[in-house]
């Protein structure tokens, strides 16, 4: 077991493997000190008005219980890896620490907006906590670099790769309604920006792996180099327009088939709402042995010898992706 353990220690890229130390090296002192977390957590008022700003880096580092971290630590593991395995060591611990920054000043402005601009305090008020706005970011990036044209929803539909992180927001904002939706939200706000390069300082290139900040990075297990390629990880700003309308119109024909299912199984197929839904209908002709349609095509009741069949579609098998996490 030791043996599998440092196997699989020394495989995993050490930005990956340093984040969950550091976030278990946290919780442990947590329940040694008996901290107080609310001391630590992400409160806008408490940034803004009393000026605690370290709460902008230990609100995505500390955890609220033993589930919390656990679900946190083993989704971080997987997306960090893949993450960091496809950027390269030292941009991924520059992107890491961007996002921890990004995405609480983004929840930090979007509470004061809704305060100052409409009244709503609820978010200035509320304290959120852990490292599921960051995995959220990572999503993002993981997401849209991936090659796969869809991900499965806890294994029951089929979502567009590029829209999967916001579906996953609503899902498990619906089935765990205590989780920080603001928190995560924010992480899907700052990794699309990065990833259509309106955070280029997250970026950097294959130069870093030789500065001396990151230098000592290079002789650890599992290191990760730069990709040397010239073509950027990311898209260009330009491009955020397009895949903005290109996910609108997604989500509304989403939408549109979802409601003319529902009408279907609720009034059935002869309802005025769903008169457009119709299915061939065959009638059988008693002196041949064909069913013609009432579209003019004919069923024969068997296949001729030089006819040609290609049997069943094939179903291409499809990447699947899960991702947990909150307290906040």
């Amino acid at each position: 077991m030791s043996n599998r353990f440092q196997e699989l220690l020394g495989s995993t890229p050490p930005t990956t493997v340093g984040i969950v130390a550091l976030c278990l090296m946290i919780y442990t002192m947590q329940l040694i000190l008996d901290l107080d977390l609310e001391r630590f957590t992400m409160c806008p008022r408490l940034v803004l008005y009393v000026h605690e700003y370290y709460r902008i880096i230990t609100s995505a580092l500390f955890h609220g219980s033993l589930m919390h971290i656990g679900m946190n630590m083993l989704s971080g593991f997987h997306l960090s890896g893949l993450l960091e395995k496809r950027l390269g060591t030292v941009p991924h611990l520059v992107t890491t620490l961007g996002a921890i920054l990004w995405t609480s000043a983004v929840y930090l402005f979007v509470a004061w907006t809704a305060s100052s601009a409409f009244g709503y305090d609820a978010w200035m008020h509320q304290h959120s906590v852990g490292f599921s706005g960051v995995l959220f970011h990572f999503c993002v990036l993981e997401c849209n670099l991936a090659s796969s044209a869809s991900r499965s929803l806890f294994g029951a539909i089929q979502i567009p790769t590029y829209l999967y992180p916001w579906a996953l927001l609503i899902a498990l904002q619906f089935f765990m309604p205590n989780l920080s939706f603001l928190g995560h939200l924010s992480g899907i706000v700052t990794g699309t920006l990065q990833y259509y390069g309106l955070l280029d300082v997250m970026t950097i290139g294959p130069e870093a792996d030789n500065w001396f900040p990151f230098s000592w990075l290079a002789q650890r297990p599992g290191f990760v180099p730069a990709p040397l390629s010239d073509i950027r990880p990311f898209q260009d700003p330009s491009n955020l327009a397009h895949s903005m309308r290109g996910g609108v119109r997604t989500v509304v024909g989403m939408v549109k088939n979802l409601f003319e299912a529902l009408v279907v199984c609720i009034f059935g197929r002869g309802h005025r709402l769903n008169a457009n839904i119709q299915l061939p209908q065959w009638s059988f002709r008693s002196n041949t042995n064909e069913f013609p349609s009432s579209e003019g095509h004919v069923l024969g009741s068997s296949l001729e010898e030089d006819e040609e069949w290609g049997g069943l579609p094939t179903i291409a098998s499809l990447e699947k992706g899960s991702l947990t996490s909150q307290v906040v």
